[in-house]
């Protein structure tokens, strides 16, 4: 079984294809999944003590391209490999923002935001789901 590849959106193509900062030299290979998410600390509510931070899926893709040290992700509709609540059809780029990035109604993907690639024989590992 491969291990989980940590890495980061390097460059926002269009409206439904990022490019990662990890390719074939990485262990990356086309048609791995990969995991857009996010850290949020959680707080006490009445405290304001740091509980701890929780890992939150944002979105699903699939690597479409691999090159030597980079690939490129696609944001893919509805399927077994992505259940519905994370493949959305309704992405575009946001426009104007200094920063390109991907939106489909509150998820949206900048340059530096960090992603896990799962190889295919690891389906989508057992990450905390949103």
């Amino acid at each position: 079984m491969s291990k989980e590849i940590d890495a980061l959106v390097a460059e926002v193509l269009d409206d439904r294809r990022v490019v990662l900062n990890v390719g074939s030299e990485s262990g990356v290979s086309d048609g791995d999944a990969v995991r857009l998410w996010r850290v949020v600390t959680v707080t006490d509510p009445v405290t304001d003590d740091v509980l701890g931070d929780v890992r939150i899926d944002r979105l699903l893709m699939e690597v479409s391209a691999v090159y030597e040290k980079l690939c490129i992700a696609s944001v893919r509709r509805s399927s077994s490999m992505f259940p519905a609540q994370f493949a959305g059809t309704n992405y575009r780029l946001a426009e104007g923002a200094k920063n390109r990035r991907l939106i489909s109604g509150e998820v949206a993907v900048d340059r530096g935001d960090q992603v896990t690639v799962y190889p295919q024989e690891d389906s989508l590992g057992s990450g905390t789901g949103a």
